[in-house]
């Protein structure tokens, strides 16, 4: 069975491979981010918050920039390599930051997201650089949001026409700024990074954006793949563009995988992906050493140590010149510790529900409460957005209303072993419940969860006054609606998504 899962594997992840490049490590520079928002639309922002990823470690990180009463604001914070950051406040743009830059912004934030596009101005040294960087992304020919639409008739064959139909244009559109002799180095590595993989990664993605939602999608050998068998090569020069370079990790594995599953369907994902990685470390190009690291790190993302000692004899050859190794080995002791030493905080209480009756768990909660007004994370181990919230967000606000909102943590769709252990690396404060998958489909349909993470707030009288994921910890308006519950004011929810 696993030679004929590996036969399978092979065609997937060796489709790309040239000759491997040597990762050379170094040592991060700081990068200094800083500008000015003018606010308009009666608009309250405290911050402006830096989202990037490392491609090296396979993790996200945000950095926060609190706004002064002048609405200046500054950040700084070592990056490790060139890369695409997001910058976000109540919209949203993408600058280039290379180790040692200083980019200053200045901009006006609103309600109108054209306005503030129009608004954004740079100055310094990497000015230009980012303006280029603003216009090319805006100017991109290939408009693809209509196909996300829940009401949308579109599919994969309107799709496919679409990328057809421009792909003069978007020809025209990679050449006009590549031939630009002006252009930054990274911006051009960026653009190149979009030039191999942009279609390739919007087929993928909305055919997995299709599958979850029930729509169509093609045959595994319909030709709307045929680009994921002779993919183009990835250097360490794609890594600049995160998005991309992510996405075809991500999308190139989903296919391996659901090709495998297709031919033997009782595989589990664990076989899977351990068939993936003993191909990777056989075939050995830069993007096999990038696959064996997502899958190695998403595991132990997970609290689990099986990926990482299963393979760690073959992972100490085969990134033995790379500073990918140093990041796997690393966190494989800090989640061998939390595996086997979980340290719970004193304010954090592991509860099981009283009634067998899953629908009878949110009753439990709001009479447990005491008349409090509750606030419930639905979060999963796996769930990256519900771990950038546990770092600074959520202990800030239970700390702001502790005495006055009950702060329930409700963990679904997850592995019970990696449940503690998450609390643990957290510090996460409140009352815990683990719910199993059968009772956690239940509970999800009684608050229209919208996925991970979903925020559910209760009045003091058991009311549901919201739940969605945009009243997450990080969000200013939450905090708001919190304490006129807790004073009993009226809320205006709908000026809250705003």
């Amino acid at each position: 069975m696993k030679y004929l899962f590996w036969t399978i594997a092979v065609v997937i992840i060796s489709s790309s491979c040239k000759d491997t490049q040597e990762v050379v490590k170094q040592e991060p520079k700081t990068v200094v981010i800083s500008g000015h928002v003018q606010l308009t639309d009666s608009l309250e922002l405290e911050k402006i918050t830096v989202y990037g990823y490392d491609m090296m470690s396979k993790k996200s990180f945000q950095e926060d920039a609190l706004l002064n009463e002048n609405g200046d604001f500054t950040t700084s914070f070592p990056l490790p390599s060139a890369s695409a950051l997001t910058l976000y406040g109540n919209n949203s743009f993408q600058i280039i930051a290379v180790p040692g830059d200083s980019v200053s912004i200045n901009y006006t934030e609103g309600r109108d997201e054209a306005a503030f596009k129009k608004s954004i101005t740079f100055s310094g040294k990497t000015s230009t650089t980012q303006e280029k960087f603003q216009e090319y992304l805006a100017s991109n020919p290939l408009k693809t949001e209509a196909f996300y639409k829940e009401e949308t008739e579109l599919d994969y064959n309107d799709l496919e026409k679409l990328i057809d139909d421009h792909t003069k244009k978007l020809k025209d559109y990679y050449k006009t700024y590549l031939d630009d002799k002006t252009l930054n180095k990274y911006l051009k590595d960026y653009i190149t990074t979009d030039k191999k993989f942009a279609t390739i990664n919007a087929k993928m993605d909305y055919a997995s954006f299709a599958n979850y939602y029930g729509k169509k999608v093609p045959e595994m050998d319909s030709p709307y793949y045929k680009e994921l068998v002779h993919l183009p090569e990835l250097t360490e020069e794609d890594m600049v563009n995160t998005n991309a370079a992510n996405s075809i990790l991500y999308n190139n594995h989903a296919f391996a995988s659901r090709e495998i599953e297709k031919k033997f369907p009782e595989a589990t994902p664990q076989e899977i992906n351990q068939v993936i990685i003993e191909n990777a470390v056989k075939e050995g190009s830069y993007l096999s050493h990038h696959t064996v690291s997502m899958l190695i790190m998403r595991d132990l993302d997970d609290h689990s140590i099986k990926l990482y000692e299963d393979n760690s004899e073959e992972l100490m050859d085969y990134l033995k010149d790379s500073s990918l190794l140093t990041s796997i080995q690393q966190e494989y002791l800090k989640t061998k510790d939390l595996i086997e030493k979980p340290q719970i905080p004193a304010e954090a209480e592991l509860l099981t529900f009283k009634s067998d009756d899953a629908s009878k768990f949110i009753e439990e909660i709001i009479a447990n409460a005491n008349g409090k007004v509750i606030y419930i994370d639905n979060w999963a181990t796996w769930c990256g957005p519900c771990k950038a919230e546990f770092k600074e967000a959520s202990p800030a606000l239970h700390e702001k209303f502790k005495e006055d909102v009950e702060f329930v943590y409700l963990c679904h769709a997850s592995k019970e072993k990696a449940y503690i252990p998450s609390i643990a690396e957290y510090q996460i404060k409140g009352k815990h419940y683990f719910l199993t998958r059968e009772q956690g489909s239940i509970v999800q349909q009684q608050i229209n969860l919208e996925g991970f993470p979903t925020y559910t707030i209760f009045d003091k009288k058991g009311n549901r006054v919201l739940s969605d994921y945009i009243h997450r910890p990080s969000y200013a308006p939450t905090s708001d609606i919190l304490t006129k519950l807790v004073l009993e004011e009226n809320t205006d929810i709908a000026n809250s998504t705003k």
